[in-house]
Formats: C-alpha cells, structure tokens, sequence
C-alpha cells in the first residue's frame, strides 16, 4: 500500500504539473495539492494496518478469521497494480523528457529573458570610479586621549591623497562622520559616493607605533591590499608617505593610468607635529573653547619649529575664526592685524603651501573692496590642492557675492560631490535654489541629507532655512522652539526661531529672546525705537551686507533718512565707493541702494534720487541676468517701481511675490511707509487682507490668538 500510495501520488502531481499552467491555474494550486497528498499518506498507512478487504466489505483486521483472509489475493492484486503504475510513470517520465520538456523549457526560458529585461532598472554609469574615502583609523592605543593621533593620521592620508589629480577623495567631514560605527561599507561608499574605502586602526605606546592600513573595493568587498607598519614614532612622516604612495600603487593601473606623482609631508620633530595635529582636531569643533585651546597649541608648535609653515597658516586662520565676525570675542580690526604677518610667514616659508593661501584668501574676504583679492586667492590655493572644501566654500561664498549665481552654485553641488555631509555647503546651497527659485532641489537636498544627520542641530536650522525662505513658519516653530528650549545658547537655533517668530508677528516673544535683524524688525513693530536703533546699528557693523540693510530699512522707515544719508556720506566717498564696499549683487536682492534712495526722495535731493535709483535698477537687472528669481526679487521690483511712481508694475510684482509665499498683512504700509501711496488701492488692499487671513491661519494651527489688527 506504501508504494502504491507514492507512486499514484507522484503520477498526481505530475499531471498537476502539467494541467496547472494549461488550465490558467493559480501557482498555489499545486502547492495545496502536495499538501493534501504528504497529509493522506500516514491515513492510508494507518487504514492498511488497521482495516482488510474482505468478500463481505471492509472490517477491522481484529475481527477478520485468519482461515477466511483474502490478504494474499489483495497483496497480489497490489503487487500487479504497482507493476502497471511504474510502467505508467516511465512512460510518463520517457515523454515528459524528451518530447515535452526541450519546447515547454524553450518557451519558459525566452519568457524568463524577457521577464528579466523588463524588470532590470536602466543603468546609471558611475561618475567617477577613480575615488576613495579615508575612514578615520580607530585608535588601539591603551590611552584614549590618543584619538587625536589617530585622527591625524588618518587626514594626513587624505590630505596627501586628495592632492593627486583626477583622483576624487571623499572630504574630511562627510569621512568622519562614520567614526566610531559599524556601518555597511557598501553604504558608506554609496553615502559619499566612492568606489573604495581605506580604514585602518592605530596602536601608539610609548615610542613605538603600529599602523594597520586596508584598502577595500566597495561594490564587492574585497581587499585590494592590507598591510601593517610598526615603527618607531621617530620617523612617523615616511610612514604616513609610505601608506600613501602603497595605496596609489595599489590604484595607479585601475584608476589613474600611469600616473607616478610622488607625496610628501611636511616634516619636523615629532613633538611639534603632535601638537600640530591636536590643533588640527580641536578647529574642527568650531566653537570658541576649541579654537582658542588650538590657538595655544599652535603657538607651542611654532616655538618647537619656527620654520613649521602648516602651523603658521593654521594659526593665521585660527585667530580669524576667534574674530567677533565668527566664533569668538575678538574684534575683527585685532583680528585681521594678528592674523596677516601669520599668514604671509607661511606662504613665505613655503610658497606651494595650499592652506597658507586659503587663509590669505579667508583674510581679504573680510576687507571691504576685495572680493577681486580674495577670488584670486583663494583659485590659487585650490589649484594646488583641488580638493580642499572649507576654501572652496569660502570661494563659491565670494563669487556668490559678485553675483556669479551659476559658478556659485556648480561650486557647491560640486563640494557636495566630494563632501555629502558638509553643512556649510548644504546650507549655501539651500540659499542657492532658494534664490534661483528651485524649491523642489531644495527640499530634495534638505530630505537628503537628515537621513545621514538625524537630531543635528545644524541639519535643524538648515532645514528650517529652507521653509523660513518659503515663508513656511508653522514647522520651523515647532521644531526650533523645542531646540531653543534644549539648548537656548545655540545661536543658528535661537535665530530659525526668531525668524519664524517673525513670520508669525510674535513681536514680545521675538523682543524678548530674539537676535539678529528680526529682533530689530520686532522692536520697531512694537514702535520700541531706541532699542530699535541699538540693535540694528549694531548690525549694520558687524554686517555690510544683511545689516547695512537692515539698519538703513529702519532709518528710513523712521523719520531718520538724515542719519542714513549722514551715516553713508561719513563712511564713503560717494555711491561708486559704497557699491564696491557693500555687496548688493548676490541674488537676495537687498534693497540698501532703495533706502538710499527713499532718504533722498525724503529730503528733496532729486539728482541724487536718480543717481540711486539708477544704481537700484542696475544692481536688479543684473541679478535677474545671472538667474536671481525669488521672492525677495519681486518684493524688491515692487519697492522699486512704488518709488518710481508706477504703481501697477509694482502691485504686479508685490502679488507675484504674494503667489512665491510673502505675506503683507493690514499694517504693512505702517511698518513700511514707503508703501503708504499704495494705501486705497484694491490689489494692495486686496493682498495686505490676503496673507493676513495666511497668517491667521499658521497662528490657529499652533494655538496662537488671531492678529487683532
């Protein structure tokens, strides 16, 4: 009965087999049917044993007389079916092979090509295989505080690395962002977008060092090459060369041709370069603990090697950074003095030094008048290292501000190419597509890259920089104001919430823990003038392009166009010095030259009414040329053509600016008293009644009483 029960059920699933796919029947069908057979077959074991055929029907085989049995007429009925089912099933099998089977399988295969074609995604071709990351070494050593030493070696590596041309080495910061985790290589190399990985590990004691150093393929894993280098801490500069110039011997035929470019290091004891390194570290930190501590560091290093010209640069960029213009204390005018003879030291000590010049570049970049200085700076420093990201960022800032929209933004996309996770770039380029009017790529870059920074506070305020630019305030609340209560000091936190504070005319609140330009536009809404007055002059000193705004909106706007055309006539010569001193041409489409303007037209000064103007007009067709297309492009043309007397161009561009998100609301005219000659008019009433109710509407979705004006 066994034998029988398995060759009828094999014969079944056979003809199920075939009969499935003719009949249209679903692939489930023979799935259950084998289900069913695999479940009777312990049944029918168990009826065999249990029951008997006898000429009297089916009984239990207790109760059936031994001398009546027909067991062995049954057994040879079985024995003669069993004999017929195999015969069946070869005939079956014989057919199935060699008739059947070369047709159906012809058949299935062109199907599964096809099938296959269809679902494999077109192919995108990798932009550049010739690239590597440099993964910061983990430090084995006994001590911890010798991180920094690891640190250092690791960017040492990519330093000398990233000066090879044509080959593409993944930044510092987007590198380091994956210390200390153990993440998918495959996703990291996908992440910065790099074709090969170097990690490695650090064991430092005493005099000795043991430099462990792997080089891996990303799409497969493999590893190219892995080798250890134990030496003493005496000649720790060969070793990093060597671990360089192995890696590109490694890549040389795969990725750069026959390219044989030798890589060198500074050299000098190795105390000094220690604390050389621990400066370097402590920089990245940007906050003002950090940099005065690697400003010590660096002084150190310096009187252990006078000749050490990284150090030199370092220390000249060092004490810009600590400037009241960046992250510290002091004055800019102390700054600049302190850091110039620094910066000219190291580029003198060695004149091919990329970072000496990038911190001359940094230095002119805070002059007035020498954006033509600091551009040529700062291309000379990057056509000795190419990949260096903070100079080229400083670079893409420069021609930003000469309006060079288009370079700019190449600049940066090209950065973030290198550098995915560098946040001063995707700031910049969020305020690149904001101003050339590409939300969309905004919103893609911001979703982007939280993926890759969950909970950073810098991603936060880029973030709510692209909905504060749209006029999109009711998030950026939510999400800066609990960050604010976290951590009240972060000031790229505190101003996202005083923007959005702003936006939502939350004036007492913006008064009282606001900063910057809204605290100035806050005070002045709630007409408390003198603080006013001492916040926005305090930012048109620290600020010559925002702030100068800023202050002279307020003056203007305030029955003070005296002061303002006092204030320009004492720090310029006449427009052409202040134009090239205060940069109107970066696609933000200040309205500095408009204030001027309006404080003329004030005073009755009509030659010089016209001389601004016509520089206003100017200053907006050139950004328009160079793609300006914003907002605060039209909002700018609707100041422009009301000064003008044209109020149709002017309400034409007030209600794009109202479409791209700008809101007017009923006091409008009573903030801006320019717009006061538009009062009456149903398109202005119209749109100051319009986006009153829009923010009515952000302030009912968080809570807030409706404006009552």
């Amino acid at each position: 009965m066994a034998a029988a029960y398995i060759i009828i059920g094999w014969l079944i699933m056979q003809v199920g087999d075939t009969l499935g796919p003719a009949l249209l029947l679903p692939g489930w069908i023979n799935s259950a049917l084998a289900f069913f057979l695999i479940l009777g077959f312990p049944l029918a074991i168990f009826f065999a044993w249990a029951f008997e055929m006898t000429p009297d029907g089916i009984k239990k085989e207790n109760e059936v007389d031994r001398s009546q049995s027909i067991t062995p007429v049954t057994s040879q009925k079985l024995n003669n079916m069993i004999i017929g089912l195999l015969v069946l099933a070869l005939g079956y099998f014989m057919l199935d092979k060699f008739v059947l089977a070369p047709g159906r399988n012809t058949a299935e295969i062109e199907s599964a090509v096809q099938a296959a074609q269809e679902s494999v995604p077109e192919q995108t071709p990798v932009e550049n295989d010739k690239s590597i990351a440099v993964l910061p070494f983990v430090n084995m050593s006994d001590d911890s505080s010798n991180e920094y030493f690891s640190d250092g070696i690791s960017e040492e590596i990519l330093n000398a690395l990233a000066k090879v041309k044509d080959l593409k080495v993944a930044g510092r910061t987007s590198s380091f962002a994956f210390k200390g985790k153990d993440d998918d290589l495959r996703v990291i190399g996908e992440t910065l977008g790099v074709e090969h990985i170097l990690e490695g590990s650090v064991r430092k004691s005493g005099n000795q060092v043991r430099i462990t150093a792997q080089l891996i393929k990303v799409s497969d894993g493999f590893h190219l090459w892995s080798e250890t280098f134990d030496r003493e801490l005496t000649d720790i500069f060969s070793i990093q060369d060597e671990i360089a110039q192995t890696i590109l011997a490694q890549l040389k035929l795969e990725l750069i041709g026959t390219q044989d470019q030798q890589l060198t290091s500074a050299t000098t004891n190795v105390h000094t370069y220690e604390l050389y390194l621990r400066a370097r570290q402590l920089m990245y930190k940007r906050n003002l603990e950090s940099l005065q501590l690697a400003e010590q560091l660096l002084r150190q290093a310096i009187a252990g090697d006078e000749n050490y010209a990284a150090a030199y640069a370092q220390l000249g960029i060092v004490t810009l950074l600590t400037s009241d213009n960046s992250y510290g204390p002091l004055p800019l005018q102390q700054a600049l003095e302190t850091a110039l003879p620094l910066l000219e030291k190291a580029v003198s000590l060695d004149p091919d030094l990329a970072e000496g010049w990038a911190g001359l570049g940094m230095y002119y970049q805070s002059i007035p008048g020498k954006l033509d200085t600091t551009i040529e700076l700062l291309r000379k420093s990057l056509a000795l290292n190419p990949n260096q990201i903070d100079p080229s960022n400083w670079l893409q800032y420069a021609l930003r501000q000469q309006g060079k929209l288009a370079e700019s933004g190449r600049l940066l996309e090209q950065i973030l190419e290198r550098e995915p996770l560098y946040r001063p770039a995707i700031f910049n380029l969020v305020l690149m597509y904001f101003v050339t009017n590409r939300v969309d790529q905004s919103l893609a870059l911001v979703e982007r890259s939280k993926r890759f920074l969950p909970n950073d506070l810098v991603m936060i305020s880029i973030e709510s920089a692209h909905y504060l630019l749209n006029q999109q305030p009711v998030e950026v609340y939510k999400l800066a104001d609990a960050a604010f209560q976290a951590t009240p000091s972060d000031r790229s936190v505190r101003m996202s919430l005083s923007v959005a504070l702003l936006q939502l005319r939350e004036n007492e609140r913006l008064a009282e823990i606001g900063i910057g330009w809204p605290q100035c536009d806050g005070l002045t809404r709630l007409r408390r003038i003198e603080e006013a007055a001492a916040v926005c002059y305090r930012l048109g000193k620290d600020d010559l392009e925002e702030g100068i705004a800023r202050l002279f909106n307020f003056l203007v706007s305030n029955g003070r166009e005296n002061e303002l055309i006092g204030y320009v006539q004492e720090r310029w010569s006449d427009l052409d010095a202040f134009e090239q001193d205060v940069p109107t041409h970066d696609g933000f489409a200040h309205q500095t030259l408009g204030h001027i303007a309006r404080a003329y037209q004030l005073l009755g000064n009509e030659a010089m009414f016209q001389d601004a103007m016509q520089r206003f007009r100017a200053s907006l067709d050139f950004q328009r040329a160079n793609g300006a297309d914003s907002l605060l492009m039209e909002s700018a043309e609707g100041y422009y053509f009301t000064l003008a007397g044209d109020y149709d161009s002017a309400l034409t561009h007030m209600e794009r600016a109202s479409e791209l998100g700008l809101k007017y609301d009923l006091k409008t005219s009573d903030y801006w008293p320019v717009y006061k000659s538009l009062d009456g008019l149903p398109r202005f009433e119209a749109l100051k009644a319009d986006g009153q109710r829009k923010i009515n509407a952000e302030r009912e979705q968080l809570g807030m009483e409706p404006l009552s004006f």
